[in-house]
C-alpha cells in the first residue's frame, strides 16, 4: 500500500488550503432560493446508488438529489442531506462511521465527505471546471478516489483518476490516464491496488 501510495502522491502533489476564509468559502452551500416545495411519499426509487455498512445493518442511498440511511432489514428512510445541492453516488467508509459522495453544493460537483448520520460534511476536491463520479474509500479509511470525468484542459478533454486525503480538504495527487472512457475506480482488498473502470468503444470512430 504504502509503495503504490508513494508513487501516486509522487505524480502532482497539490497545494494545500491554510486560510479560514478560504475553507467557508469551498464549503459554502449553492446561493439557490427554492421557488417551491414538492412533497411526496415512495417506496421506490429507479436510477439510485446505494451502499451497504460495514456491519450490514443499514443502506445508503441516492434519491432525488438528496441522500438517505434505511434499515437493511426494511423501515423508514432518514433523510441526512438538506439543501438544494444534488447530492449522489454515497459510499460508507470501511469503519462505517463516515460516508463520501458527489454534491454539487459547493457549485460544481465534487468530492464531499461527512459523518455517517450526513453532518460535519466537508468538501474534498476543490474544482470548478470539471465533474467528479464514482467515490470510493481505501481500505485504511485515509483516502477517497474518485473519476475525474470530464476535466477540461487546453489540450482537450481527459479523464483521470484522483486521490484524495480526507485529512486534508483538497485533492493532492492525480494518477495520470489520457481516457475520455474512465468510469470508475476501486482498491484491492488490501489496498496494495488500484482497478480502473474503463469504458472503451469497440469499433471504429
Amino acid at each position: 500500500m504504502k509503495s503504490a501510495l508513494f508513487f501516486l502522491l509522487m505524480a502532482a502533489l497539490l497545494a494545500v488550503p491554510s486560510l479560514a476564509a478560504d475553507d467557508a468559502k469551498k464549503n459554502a452551500t449553492l446561493p439557490l432560493e427554492p421557488a417551491r416545495k414538492v412533497e411526496f411519499t415512495t417506496n421506490q426509487g429507479t436510477w439510485l446508488s446505494l451502499d451497504v455498512s460495514p456491519d450490514g445493518k443499514t443502506l445508503l442511498l441516492e434519491l432525488v438529489g438528496d441522500l438517505y440511511t434505511l434499515p437493511f432489514a426494511g423501515g423508514e428512510a432518514r433523510k441526512i442531506t438538506a439543501g438544494m445541492g444534488f447530492n449522489s453516488q454515497p459510499r460508507f467508509s470501511p469503519d462505517g462511521r463516515r460516508i463520501t459522495f458527489i454534491s454539487d453544493r459547493g457549485g460544481a460537483e465534487n468530492v464531499w465527505i461527512a459523518d455517517a448520520d450526513g453532518s460535519n460534511s466537508k468538501q474534498l476536491s476543490q474544482d470548478e471546471q470539471s465533474e467528479f463520479c464514482s467515490p470510493v474509500w481505501t481500505p485504511d479509511g485515509n483516502y477517497v478516489i474518485a473519476s475525474l470525468w470530464f476535466a477540461k484542459t487546453s489540450a482537450g478533454t481527459k479523464n483521470r483518476a484522483v486521490l484524495g486525503r480526507v485529512g486534508l480538504n483538497t485533492i493532492i495527487a492525480r494518477y495520470g490516464m489520457k481516457t475520455k472512457t474512465l468510469k470508475g475506480t476501486n482498491p484491492s482488498a488490501r489496498g496494495a491496488h488500484i482497478y480502473i473502470k474503463d469504458r472503451r468503444k469497440v469499433g471504429p470512430d
